[in-house]
């Protein structure tokens, strides 16, 4: 963050990949502080282990099982996203709390809450964003939800118009639209051959030259540029219409005690996979604003089969082991001589990542995922199951 945060400052930069005006204005304020630089990066990280302390407790208390509560926890206390997130002082913990909170929120019916933080996050740094928008229109039209919206939209307002004082309107007021337009237009803001980053986008631009590391060149920006067109479009549509599906499906579960909160987290964790599938620069610590979906079998039916999906999906995904020991027995050194790269090209962290094994992993967690809902009772399967289910 405190990196970013210069990069803001330099003027003489080209800035392309701007975080919220929330966060210049939050660094404003750190770097004002009257401390060594010691003790302030120490505050830091303890500030951001407190907020995903946070986030795993409210993530917890939205299960109803005690067991599995403390399952979640001791799962994200394993999290290698989390862990690198918080010793590098990376602002990907801020958006996952922002999005728990709104998730947990929302379940509790606490409309301006839920509002008011996914448009903190949002104006923080834009992920949630993929969040705010399936949710806007799902309350929308339904009329037990529809206060979300008004929440939204006066929320969004406040927080704009503070923004003012720290980006003026392009990159303060008008962040988010301006954000989406810089990505959607501009290639060069993509790193579709980052060693960092994984994902079927990435995935497309490493395909294309047999999975050989080499520079960013011409046609790499041309596919760039259509693919995340048309990711972006893809991410808008299907995020709307799990929306429109969970307003449908309303009357199913509308009053029921188990049925509302398994279809809040059946669309929560929908929307999660659909961004890591649409995003067009996964990294290991932007799994942390998709948490619900890493452990979204915890909430529903479990069987030795999706016990075992889920464990193989965790352990590529970096959250039962830590990565360190994964990368101690992954044949990294094999999958260097099929690909031809040389063994000194890449250290075995960007090996993994370039390599796709995390895809790989949140793949089998989102196979988990559909698995365990599958098994689940508790969606009522007819409008006459509401009484029986209350």
């Amino acid at each position: 963050m405190e990196t970013v945060y210069q990069l803001h400052l330099d003027q003489s930069a080209t800035l392309k990949r701007r975080w919220g005006p929330l966060f210049v204005g939050a660094m404003d304020g750190y770097s004002r502080l009257p401390l060594a630089l010691r003790t302030k990066r120490a505050l830091t990280r303890a500030a951001l282990t407190a907020a995903y302390a946070v986030t795993l407790w409210l993530l917890a208390l939205t299960i109803a099982d005690r067991t599995r509560q403390w399952l979640v926890v001791g799962l994200g206390l394993q999290s290698t996203a989390a862990i690198y997130a918080i010793s590098n002082g990376m602002g990907e913990i801020v958006s996952a709390l922002c999005v728990v909170v709104h998730f947990w929120a929302f379940l509790q019916r606490r409309y301006w809450l839920a509002a008011l933080a996914i448009v903190v996050g949002i104006y923080f740094k834009l992920y949630p964003a993929v969040f705010a928008f399936p949710f806007f229109v799902f309350a929308s039209m339904s009329r037990e939800h529809r206060r979300y919206c008004g929440a939204v939209i006066v929320s969004t307002a406040a927080i704009a118009t503070v923004s003012l004082a720290f980006g003026g309107w392009r990159n303060g007021f008008l962040y988010p639209v301006s954000m989406v337009g810089s990505v959607v237009s501009d290639a060069e803001l993509i790193p579709i051959l980052s060693k960092e980053v994984f994902g079927p986008m990435s995935l497309a631009g490493r395909v294309m030259s047999g999975f050989r590391v080499h520079p960013v060149d011409a046609a790499t920006l041309a596919l760039a540029r259509r693919v995340t067109s048309v990711f972006t479009v893809l991410l808008v549509a299907t995020t709307a219409t799990a929306a429109v599906g969970l307003a449908w499906t309303e009357q199913r579960w509308r009053g029921s005690v188990n049925a509302r909160p398994t279809a809040a987290v059946i669309f929560q964790s929908t929307i999660g996979f659909l961004m890591f599938a649409f995003s067009p620069d996964d990294s290991i610590t932007l799994l942390l604003p998709i948490v619900v979906s890493m452990y979204a079998p915890l909430w529903f039916g479990m069987s030795p089969l999706v016990v075992l999906v889920f464990v193989a999906g965790s352990v590529l995904a970096g959250n039962l082991v830590p990565l360190s020991l994964v990368l101690r027995v992954v044949p990294l050194t094999w999958l260097d001589r099929i690909a031809g790269n040389p063994p000194a090209a890449m250290i075995p962290h960007e090996k993994f990542m370039w390599y796709e094994l995390p895809m790989v992993g949140v793949a089998l967690l989102a196979l988990a995922f559909v698995l365990s809902v599958m098994r689940d009772d508790r969606w009522p399967h007819s409008p006459d199951s509401r009484t029986a289910a209350s």
